[in-house]
């Protein structure tokens, strides 16, 4: 619907129900969005806010690295970083 709004929500599927580099996934999507740079800066520069937002679902202990060429690259655009971990039920 067109106009203006105080909040946008906006989802991307990474991957599902696989085992996955959380890296890897975050890269390859950086890699969609990346020309969209300014825009993004726009958002962030206006008070907006701009985050990868992980959910995690997680069978065993599990561990994440981003390497530092990654954050900056994020950071460089004003993209935060959060993750919600699921750990699975214990019986």
């Amino acid at each position: 619907m067109d106009g203006v709004y105080e909040d946008t929500y906006v989802s991307m599927q990474m991957v599902r129900k696989k085992t996955v580099e959380l890296g890897d996934e975050i890269e390859r999507c950086y890699g969609r969005i990346e020309m969209h740079a300014d825009f993004i800066r726009s958002i962030v520069d206006a008070g907006g806010k701009v985050e990868f937002y992980v959910s995690a679902f997680l069978k065993d202990l599990g561990g994440f690295e981003l390497n530092s060429l990654l954050l900056k690259r994020l950071a460089s655009m004003g993209i935060g970083f959060a993750i919600e971990l699921y750990p699975e039920e214990c019986e």
